[in-house]
């Protein structure tokens, strides 16, 4: 069995598909676990948690955009709590 040598060019694309679908699959745990509403809003797909103003949404082109996006709002949201308390 050879081993993947990331400072190959190759190597490094192959690393960073598995970075991907690490990130990818991490953000569906958390849309999964909080499970946020879901619904389109013009072209956009929309994950919300919460009630407005003080909801966390995330908005994409595509439905794992918006996972993506409301994965990185929720920690974004989550640090300013954080940091406020």
């Amino acid at each position: 069995m050879s081993k993947i040598d990331f400072d190959h060019w190759l190597g490094s694309q192959i690393g960073y598909t598995i970075m991907d679908n690490v990130t990818e699959e991490q953000s569906l745990q958390v849309v999964s676990l909080l499970k946020p509403k879901f619904y389109t809003e013009g072209n956009q797909y929309c994950f919300e948690l919460g009630d407005s103003p003080k909801s966390v949404c995330g908005f994409g082109d595509t439905v794992m955009d918006a996972v993506l996006d409301f994965n990185t709002n929720i920690r974004t949201q989550k640090i300013k709590a954080v940091a406020e308390w």
